[in-house]
């Protein structure tokens, strides 16, 4: 498996929030209430908006890992950690035919960042083909508590709402963050970032 072939796919968005639309009304000062559901799609924004800046989930997803054939060592890094269970690692065999690899050959580490093999156990033999070795985790924390990033959602949220309507393209004059999909972090809530340092995982 070329560990570049590698593709993350949401299987399940989170159910609930670090935070709420009236959290954020408060945060933000804002009156009204006719406003809740917009809001609550800035919180979902926002919070997507964390992850993708720390490379990790901070509610809890469903996610799935694609590979181009069963993993060459005995232990795999997920992406977008922390994971709280395996649901399943699927493959195709040299037939074509779809298994599943039994939960007792493997386990996930301690830290929720990586499944690995147990002593003595390998990996089934499959194909190398795009998208023949899956692995389904679930991962975050499905009633999120962290006030840190608690707080860091409701700043970046409070700054999409003060920009509503507003379209960035590439980077404002000034910038010197890296570009996300409501512009750099930097310029759309440079406090968020600073509460967020501590949060990012490595780059794989």
């Amino acid at each position: 498996m070329d560990s570049l072939n590698v593709r993350l796919i949401e299987t399940a968005a989170p159910s609930t929030e670090p935070c709420t639309a009236a959290e954020l009304r408060a945060w933000a000062r804002i009156d009204d209430i006719s406003e809740d559901a917009s809001l609550a799609t800035m919180i979902s924004a926002a919070r997507s908006i964390a992850e993708s800046f720390c490379r990790r989930s901070f509610a809890e997803h469903s996610w799935k890992m694609a590979f181009d054939g069963p993993p060459c060592a005995n232990s795999v890094t997920l992406w977008n950690p922390i994971a709280t269970s395996i649901t399943s690692i699927t493959y195709r065999d040299l037939a074509g035919a779809s298994g599943t690899v039994s939960g007792s050959t493997y386990r996930l580490d301690s830290s929720g960042r990586k499944v690995v093999l147990i002593y003595g156990q390998a990996w089934p033999v499959g194909l190398d083909v795009e998208d023949s070795f899956f692995i389904t985790y679930k991962a975050g924390p499905a009633s999120p508590t962290d006030p840190v990033v608690k707080e860091a959602v409701l700043t970046i949220a409070s700054a999409i709402y003060e920009r509503r309507g507003q379209l960035l393209v590439g980077k404002p004059e000034g910038a010197t963050g890296e570009a996300d999909v409501f512009g750099p972090l930097e310029i759309l809530a440079p406090a968020a970032k600073a509460l967020l340092l501590p949060y990012v995982e490595p780059r794989l």
